[in-house]
């Protein structure tokens, strides 16, 4: 079972002991990421590569396990980060327990954030829900593998899409498809309706421009349907969308509700995505290999990471 396709994979390994050694600590002064990139490059990791890795790292709408802390603009899902010169960058309290605890950093960190964001085949899973899987298989090992799949649970991403398909293939090591959606509730007022959770694998302006330009009228062609019936009910789209929260508001045209609105944006790309998902093991093989050792130790382990990925941390 390969550690890089479920636990800290050689690319953060090293980039976190680069950092380590750099003395960039959680409670210390970053390093210019620039020096940092350049630190890497002579260890033969392509700076560019290296840095794109690192801020996406730290974005908490895709990774639930964050090893990295910036100081400065470090990027989001719609912009790009600035340049290495202009940012800085240090271990995160998870980072630094990734550095120094050999037993936590056998975690399956990777199986967590998953790779789906950036082009892979792994969903992500809630955090707290493996590191339970991974606490029962080491004090229960006679806990059967339906269990340890009920326990870890379907995919979860970190910025709160819904996510429907077969996710018992899944768990059996099968490749399968996912459909991943946004949230589309109503606002307080039930005039509008409130869009989260934007799939991870799109860009949310990218979304927004293609729900717009379904709304806007273009010039018609012979033989085409009528207007209204192609013309997405859209009469006005708000980013209120604030550091990693992202939160869309659609106001419906006038005459149409919002449930009629609803269903026609749920249609549109991006909005909902299919993508090919497949884990490197089944579940249960997964969780098995990251609780052996010392059931004392793997729970006090799984109790350090819980408490640094907990929402509210």
């Amino acid at each position: 079972m390969s550690d890089g396709a479920t636990g800290i994979g050689l690319f953060d390994r090293t980039i976190i002991d680069t950092l380590q050694r750099l003395r960039a600590r959680s409670d210390g002064r970053p390093v210019r990421a620039a020096a940092l990139l350049a630190d890497l490059d002579g260890q033969g990791i392509p700076p560019r590569l290296a840095y794109e890795h690192i801020c996406l790292s730290t974005q908490r709408s895709l990774c639930w396990v964050r090893p990295y802390r910036p100081k400065g603009n470090a990027g989001s899902r719609s912009d790009p980060p600035a340049g290495p010169r202009y940012v800085e960058m240090s271990l995160s309290e998870v980072g630094e327990l990734l550095a120094t605890e050999p037993q936590v950093a056998a975690l399956p960190v990777g199986f967590i954030n998953g790779n789906i964001h950036v082009d892979g085949l792994r969903p992500a899973f809630e955090p707290a829900r493996v590191l339970d899987a991974i606490a029962l298989a080491a004090t229960k090992p006679q806990v059967s593998d339906a269990e340890l799949v009920g326990a870890v649970g379907p995919p979860s991403f970190p910025v709160g899409c819904a996510v429907e398909g077969d996710v018992d293939g899944l768990h059996a090591g099968e490749e399968v498809t996912l459909t991943l959606a946004a949230r589309l509730d109503p606002d307080p007022t039930g005039n509008a309706l409130l869009m989260t959770g934007v799939p991870p694998v799109v860009n949310p302006l990218e979304v927004l421009a293609s729900l717009a330009d379904r709304a806007t009228p273009h010039p018609r062609h012979p033989g085409a349907p009528a207007l209204d019936q192609t013309l997405l009910p859209l009469g006005d789209v708000n980013d209120r969308s604030m550091h990693d929260e992202e939160l869309y508001v659609l106001t419906p045209r006038r005459g149409t509700t919002i449930e009629e609105l609803g269903s026609k944006v749920i249609q549109v790309w991006g909005v909902t995505t299919p993508v090919r998902a497949q884990l490197p093991a089944p579940t249960a093989a997964i969780i098995r290999h990251h609780a052996q050792g010392e059931p004392s130790d793997v729970a006090r382990a799984t109790r350090r990471l819980r408490e640094l990925t907990a929402p509210d941390h």
